[in-house]
């Protein structure tokens, strides 16, 4: 019986462990980032590669900037610096689907 159980408990976290590897595969994917703090400093335009707005669904709502070297940093969307980086025609959004959501 407890072989059974066993069995059991090995294919249902098979399971869960294959369908969130479909989920994640998918095509255009983004896992969901949250703010847990925001960088205090203005960062440079130039070194600015991209933004995103964080989903509606974090505690902290902020802009995940990616720099030209692929980090990510969190800036607050209320600092003016931020406001005027958003608009800068030069740096892209990755996509407007991120701002909105």
């Amino acid at each position: 019986m407890t072989q059974m159980k066993m069995k059991a408990s090995v294919a249902v976290v098979t399971f869960f462990l294959l369908f969130s590897s479909v989920l994640t595969s998918k095509p255009g994917y983004q896992p969901q980032t949250c703010c847990r703090r925001f960088y205090q400093k203005k960062i440079p335009d130039h070194v600015v590669q991209s933004f995103r707005y964080t989903s509606v669904t974090c505690a902290m709502r902020g802009v995940i900037i990616t720099m030209t070297t692929n980090k990510d940093i969190c800036v607050d969307p209320s600092s003016e610096w931020v406001k005027k980086l958003v608009n800068v025609p030069t740096v892209k959004p990755i996509s407007t689907l991120t701002q909105n959501s």
